[in-house]
Protein backbone atom coordinates (compact mmCIF):
# COMPACT_ATOMS: atom_id res chain seq x y z
CA UNK A 1 0.00 0.00 0.00
CA UNK A 2 3.24 2.55 -0.24
CA UNK A 3 1.37 3.82 -3.46
CA UNK A 4 -1.04 5.50 -1.21
CA UNK A 5 1.57 7.74 0.44
CA UNK A 6 1.85 9.37 -3.16
CA UNK A 7 -2.34 10.64 -2.74
CA UNK A 8 -3.92 13.93 -1.47
CA UNK A 9 -6.31 11.98 0.96
CA UNK A 10 -4.51 8.72 1.50
CA UNK A 11 -7.02 7.96 4.70
CA UNK A 12 -9.77 8.41 1.68
CA UNK A 13 -8.58 6.54 -0.75
CA UNK A 14 -8.12 3.76 1.66
CA UNK A 15 -11.41 3.75 3.35
CA UNK A 16 -12.92 3.78 -0.54
CA UNK A 17 -10.70 0.56 -1.57
CA UNK A 18 -11.80 -1.62 1.62
CA UNK A 19 -15.22 -0.24 0.68
CA UNK A 20 -14.73 -1.69 -2.77
CA UNK A 21 -13.30 -4.77 -1.29
CA UNK A 22 -16.05 -5.48 1.09
CA UNK A 23 -18.36 -5.07 -1.49
CA UNK A 24 -18.95 -8.87 -2.50
CA UNK A 25 -19.30 -8.86 -6.41
CA UNK A 26 -18.69 -11.04 -9.50
CA UNK A 27 -16.50 -9.86 -11.98
CA UNK A 28 -17.05 -6.39 -13.21
CA UNK A 29 -15.69 -4.72 -16.50
CA UNK A 30 -15.49 -1.12 -16.12
CA UNK A 31 -14.44 1.24 -19.07
CA UNK A 32 -13.25 4.58 -18.99
CA UNK A 33 -13.26 6.85 -22.12
CA UNK A 34 -11.95 9.72 -21.16
CA UNK A 35 -7.71 10.16 -21.82
CA UNK A 36 -7.50 12.27 -18.76
CA UNK A 37 -8.82 9.48 -16.87
CA UNK A 38 -6.77 7.00 -17.90
CA UNK A 39 -3.72 9.32 -17.35
CA UNK A 40 -4.39 9.53 -13.77
CA UNK A 41 -5.60 5.60 -13.32
CA UNK A 42 -1.96 4.55 -14.51
CA UNK A 43 0.14 7.11 -12.86
CA UNK A 44 -1.62 6.46 -9.62
CA UNK A 45 -1.63 2.68 -9.77
CA UNK A 46 -4.55 2.30 -9.04
CA UNK A 47 -5.34 -0.85 -10.73
CA UNK A 48 -2.64 -2.81 -8.51
CA UNK A 49 -5.12 -1.69 -5.17
CA UNK A 50 -8.60 -3.39 -6.95
CA UNK A 51 -9.52 -6.58 -6.03
CA UNK A 52 -9.10 -9.22 -9.07
CA UNK A 53 -12.86 -8.85 -9.52
CA UNK A 54 -12.54 -5.49 -10.47
CA UNK A 55 -11.04 -4.86 -14.17
CA UNK A 56 -10.49 -1.10 -15.87
CA UNK A 57 -10.59 -1.36 -19.15
CA UNK A 58 -8.89 1.69 -21.19
CA UNK A 59 -11.15 2.86 -23.99
CA UNK A 60 -11.17 5.59 -27.29
CA UNK A 61 -9.05 8.28 -24.99
CA UNK A 62 -8.41 11.39 -26.05
CA UNK A 63 -8.92 13.77 -29.01
CA UNK A 64 -5.20 13.26 -30.28
CA UNK A 65 -5.42 9.60 -29.54
CA UNK A 66 -8.46 8.99 -31.40
CA UNK A 67 -8.11 11.35 -34.22
CA UNK A 68 -6.45 9.24 -37.43
CA UNK A 69 -3.14 9.33 -38.95
CA UNK A 70 -4.97 10.29 -42.47
CA UNK A 71 -5.66 13.60 -40.79
CA UNK A 72 -1.87 14.01 -40.21
CA UNK A 73 -1.37 13.09 -43.13
CA UNK A 74 -3.86 15.96 -44.76
CA UNK A 75 -2.72 18.62 -42.87
CA UNK A 76 0.82 18.13 -43.71
CA UNK A 77 -0.09 17.62 -47.28
CA UNK A 78 -1.78 21.46 -47.13
CA UNK A 79 1.88 22.54 -45.12
CA UNK A 80 2.95 21.88 -48.69
CA UNK A 81 0.90 24.16 -50.54
CA UNK A 82 2.15 27.48 -51.17
CA UNK A 83 1.09 30.85 -48.75
CA UNK A 84 -0.43 28.63 -46.44
CA UNK A 85 -0.66 28.81 -42.64
CA UNK A 86 -1.29 26.07 -40.39
CA UNK A 87 -1.99 26.70 -36.86
CA UNK A 88 -2.64 23.87 -34.27
CA UNK A 89 -2.83 22.79 -30.65
CA UNK A 90 0.52 21.60 -29.37
CA UNK A 91 -0.21 18.07 -28.50
CA UNK A 92 -0.92 17.23 -32.36
CA UNK A 93 2.88 18.38 -33.23
CA UNK A 94 4.93 15.22 -32.63
CA UNK A 95 1.80 12.82 -33.78
CA UNK A 96 2.77 11.06 -36.77
CA UNK A 97 1.67 10.58 -39.85
CA UNK A 98 2.42 8.11 -42.47
CA UNK A 99 6.02 10.01 -43.47
CA UNK A 100 6.24 12.39 -41.19
CA UNK A 101 5.08 14.89 -38.26
CA UNK A 102 4.04 19.06 -38.12
CA UNK A 103 7.10 19.24 -35.75
CA UNK A 104 9.23 17.88 -38.63
CA UNK A 105 7.74 19.81 -41.39
CA UNK A 106 8.05 22.94 -38.88
CA UNK A 107 11.65 22.38 -38.89
CA UNK A 108 11.82 21.90 -42.81
CA UNK A 109 10.81 25.50 -42.99
CA UNK A 110 6.79 24.92 -42.94
CA UNK A 111 4.55 27.44 -41.68
CA UNK A 112 3.14 25.72 -38.89
CA UNK A 113 2.26 27.53 -35.61
CA UNK A 114 0.67 26.58 -32.20
CA UNK A 115 -1.87 28.19 -30.91
CA UNK A 116 -3.61 28.17 -27.48
CA UNK A 117 -7.30 28.59 -28.92
CA UNK A 118 -8.91 29.34 -32.41
CA UNK A 119 -9.21 32.85 -32.17
CA UNK A 120 -5.41 33.43 -32.13
CA UNK A 121 -6.09 31.96 -35.60
CA UNK A 122 -8.37 34.47 -36.54
CA UNK A 123 -6.03 37.20 -35.12
CA UNK A 124 -3.38 35.10 -37.29
CA UNK A 125 -5.84 35.89 -40.25
CA UNK A 126 -6.18 39.47 -40.07
CA UNK A 127 -2.61 40.32 -39.89
CA UNK A 128 -1.69 38.02 -42.72
CA UNK A 129 -4.36 38.72 -45.30
CA UNK A 130 -2.73 37.42 -48.10
CA UNK A 131 -2.67 34.07 -46.52
CA UNK A 132 -4.70 30.94 -45.65
CA UNK A 133 -4.74 30.37 -42.37
CA UNK A 134 -5.69 26.98 -41.32
CA UNK A 135 -6.73 25.49 -37.91
CA UNK A 136 -6.47 22.14 -37.62
CA UNK A 137 -10.03 21.32 -35.55
CA UNK A 138 -9.55 18.32 -33.18
CA UNK A 139 -11.62 17.25 -30.36
CA UNK A 140 -15.32 16.68 -28.88
CA UNK A 141 -17.81 18.47 -27.64
CA UNK A 142 -15.19 19.95 -25.12
CA UNK A 143 -13.46 22.25 -27.55
CA UNK A 144 -16.32 22.06 -30.28
CA UNK A 145 -17.88 25.59 -28.66
CA UNK A 146 -15.03 27.73 -29.02
CA UNK A 147 -14.03 26.23 -32.89
CA UNK A 148 -17.32 27.27 -33.34
CA UNK A 149 -17.23 30.41 -32.60
CA UNK A 150 -14.25 31.32 -34.03
CA UNK A 151 -16.22 30.07 -37.14
CA UNK A 152 -18.91 33.01 -36.53
CA UNK A 153 -16.79 35.60 -35.64
CA UNK A 154 -14.77 35.18 -38.94
CA UNK A 155 -18.31 35.19 -40.73
CA UNK A 156 -19.05 38.12 -39.14
CA UNK A 157 -15.94 40.03 -39.54
CA UNK A 158 -15.58 38.58 -43.09
CA UNK A 159 -12.62 37.09 -42.92
CA UNK A 160 -12.24 35.11 -45.94
CA UNK A 161 -8.86 33.74 -45.46
CA UNK A 162 -9.52 31.19 -42.23
CA UNK A 163 -10.73 28.07 -42.04
CA UNK A 164 -10.53 24.78 -40.55
CA UNK A 165 -9.39 21.33 -41.33
CA UNK A 166 -12.07 19.51 -39.17
CA UNK A 167 -11.87 16.32 -37.30
CA UNK A 168 -14.38 17.26 -33.96
CA UNK A 169 -15.88 14.34 -32.66
CA UNK A 170 -18.97 13.27 -30.03
CA UNK A 171 -18.53 11.06 -27.07
CA UNK A 172 -21.43 9.45 -26.41
CA UNK A 173 -21.96 7.84 -29.76
CA UNK A 174 -18.93 6.35 -29.63
CA UNK A 175 -19.89 4.64 -26.33
CA UNK A 176 -23.12 3.65 -27.65
CA UNK A 177 -21.15 1.76 -30.78
CA UNK A 178 -19.13 0.34 -27.49
CA UNK A 179 -22.27 -0.97 -25.60
CA UNK A 180 -23.22 -2.33 -29.07
CA UNK A 181 -20.34 -4.62 -29.53
CA UNK A 182 -21.48 -7.92 -27.97
CA UNK A 183 -17.95 -8.87 -27.69
CA UNK A 184 -16.80 -6.28 -25.60
CA UNK A 185 -18.41 -7.17 -22.51
CA UNK A 186 -18.16 -4.04 -20.49
CA UNK A 187 -20.66 -3.89 -17.24
CA UNK A 188 -19.98 0.09 -16.95
CA UNK A 189 -18.54 3.46 -17.98
CA UNK A 190 -17.18 6.11 -16.14
CA UNK A 191 -18.66 9.15 -18.27
CA UNK A 192 -16.12 11.30 -18.65
CA UNK A 193 -16.20 15.04 -16.19
CA UNK A 194 -15.07 17.20 -19.32
CA UNK A 195 -17.48 16.32 -22.05
CA UNK A 196 -20.45 16.29 -19.41
CA UNK A 197 -19.62 19.48 -18.35
CA UNK A 198 -20.53 20.80 -21.90
CA UNK A 199 -23.88 18.60 -22.42
CA UNK A 200 -24.92 17.64 -19.39
CA UNK A 201 -26.50 14.31 -17.63
CA UNK A 202 -29.17 13.61 -20.17
CA UNK A 203 -27.09 11.81 -23.11
CA UNK A 204 -25.12 9.50 -20.73
CA UNK A 205 -28.95 9.23 -18.85
CA UNK A 206 -30.45 7.67 -22.00
CA UNK A 207 -27.71 5.48 -22.82
CA UNK A 208 -27.68 3.98 -18.80
CA UNK A 209 -31.65 3.52 -19.56
CA UNK A 210 -31.41 1.52 -23.15
CA UNK A 211 -28.80 -0.57 -22.71
CA UNK A 212 -29.24 -0.73 -18.94
CA UNK A 213 -25.90 -0.72 -17.93
CA UNK A 214 -24.38 1.66 -15.14
CA UNK A 215 -22.40 4.80 -15.45
CA UNK A 216 -21.22 7.55 -13.29
CA UNK A 217 -19.90 10.92 -14.45
CA UNK A 218 -16.92 11.25 -12.11
CA UNK A 219 -14.00 13.86 -11.91
CA UNK A 220 -10.16 13.65 -12.47
CA UNK A 221 -8.80 13.29 -8.84
CA UNK A 222 -7.62 9.62 -7.98
CA UNK A 223 -10.78 9.71 -5.11
CA UNK A 224 -13.66 10.96 -7.62
CA UNK A 225 -12.34 7.66 -9.39
CA UNK A 226 -12.12 5.14 -6.71
CA UNK A 227 -15.81 6.55 -5.92
CA UNK A 228 -17.00 5.91 -9.30
CA UNK A 229 -16.19 2.71 -8.87
CA UNK A 230 -17.25 2.11 -5.11
CA UNK A 231 -20.50 3.52 -6.50
CA UNK A 232 -20.61 0.63 -9.63
CA UNK A 233 -20.03 -1.73 -7.88
CA UNK A 234 -22.76 -0.63 -4.90
CA UNK A 235 -25.40 -0.33 -8.14
CA UNK A 236 -24.23 -3.70 -10.06
CA UNK A 237 -25.22 -5.76 -6.25
CA UNK A 238 -28.22 -3.64 -6.39
CA UNK A 239 -29.25 -4.27 -10.55
CA UNK A 240 -29.57 -0.87 -10.41
CA UNK A 241 -28.86 0.78 -14.15
CA UNK A 242 -28.82 4.17 -14.26
CA UNK A 243 -26.60 7.27 -14.49
CA UNK A 244 -24.94 8.65 -11.14
CA UNK A 245 -23.77 12.48 -11.47
CA UNK A 246 -20.54 12.25 -8.77
CA UNK A 247 -19.23 15.72 -10.54
CA UNK A 248 -22.08 17.67 -9.64
CA UNK A 249 -19.85 20.45 -8.75
CA UNK A 250 -18.75 20.99 -12.20
CA UNK A 251 -21.16 19.00 -14.02
CA UNK A 252 -24.76 20.08 -14.06
CA UNK A 253 -27.88 18.35 -15.51
CA UNK A 254 -28.85 20.68 -18.44
CA UNK A 255 -25.15 21.06 -19.00
CA UNK A 256 -23.68 24.49 -20.31
CA UNK A 257 -26.64 25.43 -22.49
CA UNK A 258 -24.89 28.38 -24.69
CA UNK A 259 -21.98 26.12 -25.46
CA UNK A 260 -24.01 23.37 -26.61
CA UNK A 261 -26.34 25.86 -28.81
CA UNK A 262 -22.84 27.73 -30.65
CA UNK A 263 -22.25 23.94 -31.40
CA UNK A 264 -25.34 23.15 -33.22
CA UNK A 265 -25.95 26.83 -34.63
CA UNK A 266 -22.21 25.88 -36.52
CA UNK A 267 -22.19 21.75 -36.85
CA UNK A 268 -24.17 19.15 -37.34
CA UNK A 269 -23.93 15.58 -36.24
CA UNK A 270 -22.33 12.98 -38.99
CA UNK A 271 -20.67 9.80 -39.44
CA UNK A 272 -16.89 9.57 -38.21
CA UNK A 273 -13.41 7.85 -38.15
CA UNK A 274 -12.45 6.93 -34.63
CA UNK A 275 -9.24 5.53 -33.95
CA UNK A 276 -9.35 2.18 -32.33
CA UNK A 277 -13.19 2.26 -33.04
CA UNK A 278 -13.62 2.46 -37.35
CA UNK A 279 -16.04 4.40 -38.57
CA UNK A 280 -19.40 5.31 -36.11
CA UNK A 281 -22.18 6.72 -36.93
CA UNK A 282 -23.44 10.30 -35.69
CA UNK A 283 -19.62 10.53 -33.84
CA UNK A 284 -18.42 13.43 -35.02
CA UNK A 285 -19.67 16.84 -36.06
CA UNK A 286 -19.55 18.55 -39.79
CA UNK A 287 -19.85 22.28 -40.88
CA UNK A 288 -23.24 23.28 -41.80
CA UNK A 289 -23.77 24.22 -45.71
CA UNK A 290 -24.02 27.81 -44.56
CA UNK A 291 -20.65 28.26 -43.26
CA UNK A 292 -18.50 25.72 -45.35
CA UNK A 293 -16.43 28.91 -46.73
CA UNK A 294 -14.47 27.99 -43.38
CA UNK A 295 -14.13 24.26 -44.32
CA UNK A 296 -10.63 23.45 -45.53
CA UNK A 297 -11.94 20.25 -47.24
CA UNK A 298 -14.12 22.40 -49.81
CA UNK A 299 -12.17 25.92 -49.68
CA UNK A 300 -9.27 23.69 -51.34
CA UNK A 301 -8.99 21.86 -54.43
CA UNK A 302 -7.71 18.24 -54.15
CA UNK A 303 -8.03 17.67 -50.87
CA UNK A 304 -9.16 14.41 -49.37
CA UNK A 305 -9.55 13.52 -45.60
CA UNK A 306 -7.21 10.62 -46.34
CA UNK A 307 -8.61 7.29 -44.05
CA UNK A 308 -6.58 4.14 -42.77
CA UNK A 309 -8.92 1.91 -41.59
CA UNK A 310 -5.80 -0.56 -41.12
CA UNK A 311 -4.55 1.87 -38.62
CA UNK A 312 -6.06 0.80 -35.58
CA UNK A 313 -4.65 -2.40 -35.00
CA UNK A 314 -2.82 -2.25 -32.22
CA UNK A 315 -6.04 -1.10 -30.02
CA UNK A 316 -7.12 -4.49 -31.46
CA UNK A 317 -4.11 -6.30 -30.55
CA UNK A 318 -4.29 -5.02 -26.96
CA UNK A 319 -7.89 -6.18 -26.79
CA UNK A 320 -7.13 -9.75 -28.43
CA UNK A 321 -4.17 -9.92 -25.50
CA UNK A 322 -6.99 -8.73 -23.68
CA UNK A 323 -9.09 -11.77 -24.13
CA UNK A 324 -5.91 -14.45 -24.32
CA UNK A 325 -5.51 -13.03 -20.16
CA UNK A 326 -9.37 -13.91 -19.61
CA UNK A 327 -9.99 -17.42 -21.30
CA UNK A 328 -6.48 -19.02 -21.40
CA UNK A 329 -5.70 -20.16 -17.69
CA UNK A 330 -2.14 -21.44 -18.24
CA UNK A 331 0.37 -18.77 -17.66
CA UNK A 332 2.84 -20.00 -19.77
CA UNK A 333 0.37 -20.56 -22.68
CA UNK A 334 -0.38 -16.82 -22.43
CA UNK A 335 3.00 -15.46 -22.26
CA UNK A 336 2.99 -17.51 -25.57
CA UNK A 337 0.04 -15.87 -27.03
CA UNK A 338 0.77 -12.61 -25.97
CA UNK A 339 4.62 -12.92 -27.51
CA UNK A 340 2.68 -14.17 -30.77
CA UNK A 341 0.61 -11.01 -31.01
CA UNK A 342 2.73 -8.32 -29.96
CA UNK A 343 5.92 -10.19 -33.04
CA UNK A 344 3.12 -9.89 -35.56
CA UNK A 345 1.59 -7.00 -35.02
CA UNK A 346 1.92 -5.67 -38.62
CA UNK A 347 1.52 -8.59 -40.40
CA UNK A 348 -1.79 -9.62 -39.06
CA UNK A 349 -3.25 -6.62 -38.24
CA UNK A 350 -5.61 -7.06 -40.40
CA UNK A 351 -6.68 -10.83 -39.66
CA UNK A 352 -6.76 -9.65 -35.88
CA UNK A 353 -8.55 -6.04 -36.53
CA UNK A 354 -11.56 -7.91 -38.46
CA UNK A 355 -12.33 -11.18 -36.26
CA UNK A 356 -11.02 -10.61 -32.91
CA UNK A 357 -14.50 -8.84 -31.72
CA UNK A 358 -16.39 -11.26 -33.69
CA UNK A 359 -14.51 -14.69 -32.66
CA UNK A 360 -11.98 -14.63 -30.43
CA UNK A 361 -11.60 -18.41 -31.16
CA UNK A 362 -10.49 -17.06 -34.34
CA UNK A 363 -7.94 -15.48 -33.27
CA UNK A 364 -5.92 -18.26 -30.75
CA UNK A 365 -5.99 -20.54 -33.98
CA UNK A 366 -4.53 -18.43 -36.29
CA UNK A 367 -1.81 -17.38 -33.71
CA UNK A 368 -1.28 -21.26 -32.70
CA UNK A 369 -0.84 -21.78 -36.52
CA UNK A 370 1.60 -19.07 -36.78
CA UNK A 371 3.84 -20.60 -33.92
CA UNK A 372 3.22 -24.56 -35.33
CA UNK A 373 5.16 -23.33 -38.83
CA UNK A 374 7.15 -20.60 -37.54
CA UNK A 375 5.54 -18.38 -40.03
CA UNK A 376 7.19 -14.79 -38.34
CA UNK A 377 10.17 -15.42 -40.30
CA UNK A 378 8.19 -16.83 -43.39
CA UNK A 379 6.25 -13.62 -43.25
CA UNK A 380 8.88 -10.62 -42.84
CA UNK A 381 10.39 -12.04 -46.10
CA UNK A 382 9.78 -10.03 -49.36
CA UNK A 383 6.15 -10.60 -51.26
CA UNK A 384 7.22 -12.52 -54.03
CA UNK A 385 7.17 -10.68 -57.11
CA UNK A 386 5.65 -7.79 -56.20
CA UNK A 387 7.93 -5.13 -57.20
CA UNK A 388 4.87 -2.69 -57.71
CA UNK A 389 3.78 -2.38 -53.56
CA UNK A 390 7.14 -0.41 -52.64
CA UNK A 391 9.83 -0.28 -50.06
CA UNK A 392 7.31 1.99 -47.58
CA UNK A 393 4.57 -0.98 -48.14
CA UNK A 394 3.86 -2.26 -44.82
CA UNK A 395 4.23 -5.55 -45.68
CA UNK A 396 1.89 -7.64 -43.39
CA UNK A 397 -1.03 -4.82 -44.39
CA UNK A 398 -0.58 -5.12 -48.31
CA UNK A 399 -0.52 -9.42 -48.09
CA UNK A 400 -3.84 -9.58 -45.97
CA UNK A 401 -5.56 -6.69 -47.79
CA UNK A 402 -4.68 -8.30 -50.68
CA UNK A 403 -5.53 -11.99 -49.78
CA UNK A 404 -8.72 -10.68 -48.47
CA UNK A 405 -9.54 -10.03 -52.05
CA UNK A 406 -9.19 -12.95 -53.22
CA UNK A 407 -9.31 -15.86 -51.03
CA UNK A 408 -12.01 -14.54 -47.94
CA UNK A 409 -12.28 -17.73 -47.01
CA UNK A 410 -9.03 -17.37 -44.59
CA UNK A 411 -10.92 -14.88 -42.54
CA UNK A 412 -13.81 -17.40 -42.10
CA UNK A 413 -14.40 -18.12 -38.02
CA UNK A 414 -16.33 -20.67 -38.93
CA UNK A 415 -13.38 -22.98 -39.84
CA UNK A 416 -11.60 -24.79 -36.51
CA UNK A 417 -8.03 -24.96 -36.59
CA UNK A 418 -6.70 -27.87 -38.81
CA UNK A 419 -9.68 -26.47 -41.45
CA UNK A 420 -7.89 -23.51 -41.38
CA UNK A 421 -4.51 -24.77 -42.32
CA UNK A 422 -4.77 -25.75 -45.85
CA UNK A 423 -6.63 -22.41 -46.81
CA UNK A 424 -4.19 -20.86 -45.38
CA UNK A 425 -1.26 -22.30 -46.50
CA UNK A 426 -3.01 -21.44 -50.09
CA UNK A 427 -2.87 -17.64 -48.84
CA UNK A 428 0.77 -18.07 -48.37
CA UNK A 429 1.69 -19.37 -51.54
CA UNK A 430 0.29 -16.62 -53.17
CA UNK A 431 2.92 -14.22 -52.34
CA UNK A 432 5.64 -16.61 -50.69
CA UNK A 433 7.79 -19.65 -51.52
CA UNK A 434 5.91 -22.05 -48.92
CA UNK A 435 8.28 -25.36 -49.98
CA UNK A 436 9.98 -24.58 -46.43
CA UNK A 437 6.67 -24.38 -44.65
CA UNK A 438 5.68 -27.54 -46.77
CA UNK A 439 8.78 -29.66 -45.38
CA UNK A 440 7.85 -29.09 -42.05
CA UNK A 441 4.10 -30.88 -42.09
Amino acid sequence: MEILNGFKDSKLSMNLINKIKNEKSEKISIMEVCGTHTNVILKSGIKSLLPNNIKLINGPGCPVCVTSQGYIDTAIELTNRKNIIITTFGDLMKVPGKDSTLNKEKALGKDIRVVYSPLDSIKIAEDNPNKEVVFLAIGFETTAPIIALSIEIAQSKKIRNFSILNSLKTMPQAMESLVLNPNLKVDAFLCPGHVATIIGEEQFKNLALKYKIPMVITGFEINDILASICKIVEMKNKCENELVNLYSRFVKKEGNINAINIIYEVFNECESYWRGLGKVNNAGLEIKEKYKEFDSLSKFNNIVLKDFGWENYIYKCVLAAQYVNDNVEDSEERLRYYNLIFDNLDLYNYIIKSEVFRNEKFLLNILDIIDEWDLSKVMKAKIKDRPDLGKDERVGRRVIFEFNKSYPVVLSPMLDKESLKEPFLEYLSYYYDINEIRKKL
